[in-house]
């Protein structure tokens, strides 16, 4: 799954030129993006030209009746797009891109969880592939949400989860845009990076907490020089 995620040098952004958008001013560095926040996102606009914009992170069904007793849909299954009424909609009309340079995930217990922050090689920028979808809450205002796709995990990544983010190839983004492109040809990618596409190193429990968003989440976690003591893990 993915659950947190980083965009630590915007700046950096126009590498992506195949992204072929206008990024937002003023953006800020993010080191720990959390569910209901806002994300990048780039899309197709009414117009059908691209956009860049910020939206949710956690898809709001444009049929929900009560956004308090539905839950947050931060990520969405690969092999059920198609299938599934929450997401068959998006996957076929509100398909995007979400940049980002990197993100986390969790090993071990529940209660004894150590993080790891998996990126790129250069922490180079790239597009996880994602939905979106557009609720109107009760006083007429539009919400527009999105979830990130992910896959079945590759060999590098197994050892911390079974799934992983689907992270698209510049080569994919014209086709993953295209309102007019095959769903079937669209699902052939959404396929795990190849096992040498992503490096990781293990990081303190600051990321644990969402109210945290420092440049310290990404810091390399080092043992302690104390004999007998473990590493810096979330316990609450």
């Amino acid at each position: 799954m993915c659950a947190r995620a980083t965009l630590k040098a915007p700046d950096r952004l126009e590498e992506l030129r195949e992204l072929r958008v206008t990024f937002p001013g003023g953006l800020v560095p993010r080191y720990n993006m959390a569910p209901t926040q806002p994300i990048l996102v780039a899309r197709l606009s009414s117009d059908g030209a691209r956009e860049c914009t910020q939206l949710r992170w956690g898809l709001i069904p444009s049929y929900t009746k009560q956004l308090a007793k539905t839950p947050a849909l931060i990520n969405a299954r690969a092999e059920t797009l198609a299938e599934k009424f929450t997401f068959r909609h998006s996957f076929q009309k509100r398909r995007c891109l979400i940049p980002a340079d990197g993100f986390y995930e969790w090993k071990g217990e529940p209660r004894k969880r150590q993080p790891f922050y998996i990126h790129e090689p250069g922490h180079a920028p790239f597009c996880f592939a994602g939905i979106w979808d557009r609720w109107i809450d009760p006083d007429g205002r539009a919400i527009d949400s999105a979830a990130i796709i992910t896959t079945a995990a590759n060999e590098f990544m197994r050892p911390l989860h079974d799934r992983m983010p689907v992270i698209l190839p510049p080569v994919d983004f014209e086709q993953w845009l295209d309102s007019r492109a095959d769903a079937g040809g669209l699902q052939e990618l959404l396929r795990p990076l190849p096992d040498d596409g992503l490096e990781m190193y293990a990081v303190g429990s600051l990321v644990n907490s969402a109210k945290v968003d420092r440049p310290e989440c990404v810091r390399p976690w080092e043992a302690p020089a104390e004999p007998g003591r473990g590493p810096l893990l979330w316990t609450e």
